[in-house]
């Protein structure tokens, strides 16, 4: 942005830096980003192996706030026998998920749980951290 005559800007507010626990870096979380096939499969197997969730492996599918949980239970999905973790369609269409989409995904050792995140849940993250509260907007 360009000042014009006489006019000063000022500077961007610093982002927040969370404090952090002393713990081993990437110990409890893994994230990655991956698309989705046409079956509703994670072409990203690494969440799993890091989980330690194998082939045959029960998981059951929870729609939440437009994402979906992935927990390890007796539910009714599994891991696929090539260890490929496939999103029933019925779950995809509630979080708008299609075909070639990519999705970012948390596996969560401490929760035994994945967070799959469409991008559009993702954007609309990055919109809210980064809308002024309302201290800013009276400058």
């Amino acid at each position: 942005m360009q000042a014009s005559a006489g006019e000063y800007l000022q500077p961007s507010p610093a982002l927040p830096i969370p404090a952090l626990v002393d713990t081993e870096r990437g110990t409890d979380v893994r994230c990655v980003v991956t698309p989705v096939d046409r079956d509703g499969r994670l072409a990203d197997r690494s969440v799993l192996a890091f989980m330690g969730w194998r082939a045959g492996q029960a998981v059951m599918f929870v729609n939440e706030f437009g994402l979906i949980v992935v927990a390890r239970t007796s539910g009714n999905g599994r891991v696929d026998r090539r260890g490929h973790l496939r999103l029933p369609l019925a779950v995809r269409r509630r979080c708008g998920i299609v075909t070639g989409d990519r999705v970012l995904v948390t596996a969560n050792r401490q929760r035994n749980e994945l967070l799959v995140i469409p991008m559009a849940a993702v954007d609309a993250m990055v919109v809210l951290y980064r809308q002024p509260d309302d201290s800013q907007a009276r400058r």
